[in-house]
């Protein structure tokens, strides 16, 4: 589970770096900023590992 969501958290982050180029070159800086830095976020972020499943039932 954990691998999944470091995939998706990356994915994301790459998409949000893109947004924040293109902010950048037209010229909106307060938004690239802000972009950047929560690509930055996405990126840097923990993801805990997945608990394993319990076979059963539970006692």
């Amino acid at each position: 589970m954990s691998s999944d969501a470091t995939r998706v958290l990356r994915k994301v982050a790459v998409r949000v770096f893109v947004l924040a180029f293109l902010c950048g070159i037209l010229e909106q800086p307060l938004a690239a900023m802000a972009l950047a830095l929560a690509g930055f976020g996405l990126l840097f972020a923990p993801v805990n590992p997945a608990e394993p499943r319990r076979q059963g039932p539970v006692r």
